[in-house]
């Protein structure tokens, strides 16, 4: 996995990302999905994938969608984030 690698000082860290991805649930717009939030979830951030599987599921910021919601928080599980898998499971 790339993150194992050594980064250099301008890169940033796996906790960074997920980190970043976290606070962007915290900063979300009423009239839709912050564009930072998804483009970290189209990039594989398994926090950011499961933060918008929960926007959907409680409709925060975005149209409730639980299809779309259990879609994220399943790549957020595929991509190895414990409360994903758990929420996953219940969500089924």
């Amino acid at each position: 996995m790339f993150f194992s690698l050594v980064l250099t000082s301008c890169q940033k860290t796996q906790d960074e990302v997920s980190q970043q991805a976290t606070e962007r649930v915290e900063v979300y717009r009423q009239d839709g999905l912050p564009n930072e939030l998804q483009e970290l979830a189209n990039q594989g951030v398994a926090d950011a994938q499961f933060n918008l599987g929960v926007m959907y599921g409680q409709g925060r910021g975005v149209r409730q969608d639980n299809d779309i919601a259990k879609e994220w928080v399943g790549k957020s599980c595929d991509n190895g984030l414990q409360k994903g898998c758990s929420l996953y499971k219940h969500l089924n």
